[in-house]
C-alpha cells in the first residue's frame, strides 16, 4: 500500500499540500468575513480559533520534535517497555491538561480567553 518515494518528491508534495491547506483556511476566513461581517463577534471567533490552533500546534511540535525522538532513544537504549512507559506518561499528562482546560473553558470561558486577550467581554457578547 505504501511506496518508497524520493526525498525531493516528498518535499514537493508536502509543500504543495501545505500551501493548498493554508489556501483553504484563507478562503474560509474570507467566507466568514463576507457572510458575518467584520465586527467584534467575528474577531472573537477568529481569536478563539487561533488560540486553539496555537495550543495544539505547540503540543504537536513538542510531540514530533522532542517526545517521539526521545521515546525512540529510550526504546533503542533500554526496552520497548520503558519507551511505552515514557509515552504513556505524556498521554496521561495531555489528558489531564486537556481535561483541565476543557473544564475552565466550559465553566468560565471569559476567564480563560481573557488570559490571552484584551477583548472587552461586555462588547464581545452581543
Amino acid at each position: 500500500m505504501l511506496k518508497s518515494e524520493s526525498y525531493k518528491k516528498g518535499v514537493v508534495v508536502s509543500t504543495f499540500l501545505n500551501v493548498f491547506a493554508k489556501g483553504i483556511g484563507f478562503f474560509n476566513t474570507l467566507l466568514i468575513a463576507y457572510y458575518f461581517g467584520t465586527n467584534i463577534q467575528t474577531d472573537v471567533y477568529f481569536f478563539i480559533l487561533t488560540v486553539a490552533l496555537l495550543l495544539t500546534g505547540i503540543i504537536n511540535g513538542m510531540d514530533y520534535l522532542i517526545l517521539v525522538p526521545e521515546g525512540m532513544k529510550i526504546r533503542s537504549r533500554e526496552s520497548d517497555q520503558s519507551s511505552q512507559i515514557f509515552y504513556n506518561f505524556f498521554i496521561y499528562l495531555y489528558a489531564f491538561i486537556a481535561l483541565l482546560f476543557a473544564s475552565i473553558i466550559m465553566f468560565s470561558p471569559e476567564f480563560f480567553y481573557s488570559l490571552f486577550s484584551k477583548f472587552d467581554s461586555k462588547n464581545a457578547s452581543g
